[in-house]
């Protein structure tokens, strides 16, 4: 995605040189090598030196044996040194049209007007042809659980970390991702009020951190995960076995009713002020729209997501969390490992 933050009165030069851009890039290879150095640069200091953020390349790899979220979207370094202009060119002339583009435009301005702006630039670009719906490989059941672990000596503070293969939202069909959203909230959205926040950090104290957490604006299945940051002098595998305590202690007990009414308002609450912003606003309608959903989607969400009951919730942590659709990762720090189990 491209964003702009303009005054409203300069929006018709943001779209004349948006759909200019479309067309007309100029590419020279000094222009190119330079770029090349600047993603290779950009991947360095994102993921190359983070230690973490390599960890969780390698979990999404593990994840997805076969589908391409497994494929960090920056590129494997490897594949980043071989890259060529005419690669660059290529990709533009294929990917970079009007009929494979969404346009977003939040804040003070008349519906008619940017219609009309539309229309003005972006209208007599012509089509690229061959732009078809994407067939995208897919991921095969997952039959068993998978386990990694990771070490570096510039590991700050270990992690367990566990993934689960779970839907997406889906066009006039968010139900479950309604509920998987209201379990993150409800396992791991507040440290001192959550289900594994409470458990593990105050009342075992077997860590310093635990959450939850899920985003289902995918195209296809995403990720549910749950973590835990020992406390110290707690190994890796003692906060395992403490999360799953505190995971099957859940599923058996069920969802605290009092607990479950403060969850609802305050992702309301965090929608409504997420939808206070225009960037946000416009953010959640491009994010949404790319991967298959619709504005009625998007508009109903709030209502699909008051609408989950307790039941539902229990429902989708019952038939989700299944360890032979997870990925377990251990990070630790290199000299200090642990066998994992």
């Amino acid at each position: 995605a491209y964003y702009q933050r303009v005054a409203a009165d300069r929006l018709e030069l943001v779209m004349r040189m948006e759909a200019d851009r479309m067309r007309n890039l100029l590419l020279s290879e000094d222009d190119w090598r330079t770029e090349r150095e600047v993603i290779i640069e950009e991947r360095n200091m994102r993921t190359d030196s983070d230690p973490s953020a390599i960890f969780g390349e390698q979990r999404r790899a593990a994840q997805y044996l076969n589908h391409p979220y497994g494929t960090p979207v920056i590129g494997w370094r490897h594949e980043m040194e071989a890259l060529t202009r005419q690669d660059a060119l290529e990709w533009y002339q294929r990917y970079y049209a009007p009929n494979n583009a969404i346009l977003i435009v939040a804040g003070d301005v008349m519906p008619e007007a940017v219609l009309a702006l539309a229309e003005k630039y972006y209208g007599p670009l012509a089509p690229t042809p061959g732009i078809t719906a994407r067939k995208r490989p897919s991921e095969p059941p997952q039959l068993a659980e998978r386990r990694l672990a990771f070490s570096d000596p510039r590991v700050s503070q270990p992690v367990v970390m566990r993934t689960y293969l779970v839907p997406e939202r889906d066009p006039d069909a968010q139900e479950k991702a309604a509920a998987l959203t209201m379990l993150a909230a409800l396992l791991g959205g507040n440290s001192q009020t959550s289900v594994l926040g409470r458990k593990l950090m105050f009342e075992t104290k077997q860590a310093i951190q635990a959450g939850a957490f899920y985003d289902g604006t995918s195209y296809d299945d995403t990720t549910f995960g749950i973590y835990v940051v020992p406390a110290e002098g707690v190994t890796l595998a003692t906060a395992e076995h403490a999360l799953d305590d505190a995971l099957a202690g859940f599923l058996a007990d069920g969802v605290d009713d009092a607990q479950f009414k403060r969850i609802k308002a305050q992702i309301h609450a965090d929608l409504i002020y997420s939808r206070d912003d225009t960037r946000g606003l416009a953010n959640e309608y491009g994010q949404a729209l790319t991967t298959g959903l619709t504005v009625a989607d998007v508009q109903d969400w709030p209502l699909v997501l008051d609408a989950v009951s307790a039941e539902d919730v229990m429902s989708a942590a019952r038939e989700l969390l299944d360890r032979r659709r997870s990925v377990t990762g251990w990070l630790m720090r290199a000299g200090q490992e642990e066998t994992m189990q």
